[in-house]
């Protein structure tokens, strides 16, 4: 009995990939939507490694295609946008041919840049330069200035001059 319901999982691991990659979907609503309890779930990725593999590579493809996807977001945030949204209304008013009226009305809506959205941008794109945005600044020459001195410490120990 088990074994055919392993074979029914593994027939839908390119599914269970998918649900991974494209809905984002947890352990959780896989197993329950494959219809199997959470221990036979663990049992199943222990014991099988194409479904562990499976896991994995559909996680790992989610967060190549998630993280550009939210660095784009959050830098249309920061610089702030413009949209055009389409309004469509129809009356009940009917002209002399017995025609219902439709207005169709394009909306532009503006959002301001978002301070907060380009502060993230900036510490994370300045993490690695010589002198990075942080929330605070003191806290960065402190372990800068502490780094080079556990440094020289560490060759004084090396050189016997301790």
């Amino acid at each position: 009995m088990a074994d055919s319901k392993w074979q029914q999982v593994k027939i839908r691991i390119p599914e269970i990939k998918n649900w991974i990659i494209h809905t984002n979907a947890t352990e959780t609503q896989i197993y329950t939507r494959l219809g199997i309890s959470k221990n036979t779930w663990i049992k199943y990725k222990r014991e099988y490694g194409i479904l562990s593999a499976a896991l994995f590579e559909a996680r790992k493809y989610r967060g190549q295609v998630l993280v550009p996807e939210l660095y784009d977001a959050m830098l249309k945030l920061a610089l702030g946008y413009e949209e055009k949204e389409a309004e469509v209304t129809e009356n009940e008013v009917l002209n002399e041919k017995n025609e219902i009226k439709v207005t169709r009305k394009i909306v532009h809506k503006k959002y301001p840049p978002s301070e907060s959205a380009a502060w993230k941008l900036l510490k994370h794109y300045t993490k690695d330069t010589k002198d990075p945005v942080t929330d605070n600044p003191m806290d960065h020459q402190l372990k800068v200035k502490k780094l080079e001195l556990e440094k020289k410490a560490h060759k004084l120990k090396e050189d016997n001059d301790w």
